[in-house]
Formats: structure tokens, sequence, C-alpha cells
């Protein structure tokens, strides 16, 4: 496994223990609200739809866009919204990479901010 699949694995885990607890309606007001026009076409192809069906851009949007919710229910830091942050920063990176090879000291830091959110 890599990086992005267990982050993607992980987010996705928090999510969906955290948000359906809220609201009857928390998929449409929680999640389908905070995708973009790509991330919903994509998603609207799928039957009955879940926070596993999403991508980590996806899940990191969703998850960026409920912080206030999620930071009452787990009581967040502020440094847990760092590492969401910079997970951002990271994904970016690793799915629009060169062929450049990603230096040892950065990969491990890129481990150690998904261990620590």
């Amino acid at each position: 496994m890599d990086l992005v699949e267990i982050a993607t694995c992980e987010i996705a885990c928090i999510l969906e223990r955290l948000l359906p607890s809220e609201s009857e309606d928390w998929w449409r007001v929680r999640v389908w609200n905070y995708l973009n026009d790509n991330q919903q076409k994509l998603i609207s192809s799928i039957p009955n739809p879940s926070i596993r069906d999403l991508d980590l851009a996806s899940l990191l949007s969703v998850a960026d866009a409920n912080w206030g919710r999620l930071g009452e229910l787990e009581q967040n830091s502020r440094e847990s919204r760092n590492y969401l942050m910079e997970l951002k920063t990271i994904r970016n990176r690793l799915c629009h990479k060169t062929s450049q090879p990603t230096p040892v000291e950065l990969a491990l830091r890129q481990w150690q901010t998904l261990k620590l959110f």
C-alpha cells in the first residue's frame, strides 16, 4: 500500500464514523455540497454511493469543509487542522509527481504527517 491509498482509507473511516451521526440528510449537507462538479459527476454514476467511494482529493475537501463540525465531535486541535492542510499539499505533490525520485527525508515526513493526523 502506498501513502495515497492508506490516507484515503483512513480519512474515509474517520468521515464515515463522524458525519452520518449528524443528521438524516448528512450526505447532501456534509458531502455532496462540498464536491466539485467533476467529483459529483463521478459519484453520481455510482449506485448508492458512500464515503468509501470518494477519492483522496474529495475526502480532503469534505474533511476541510466540515472541520468545524468534526472539531466539535472529536475536539481536534489547531495542530490537527495543520496536518490536514499538509495532507492536501502532499496529495497534490504525489498525484502530480514528476519522474524525479522522492527524497527519503520527504517521504518519511509525508508518512509522519499522515500518522500524526
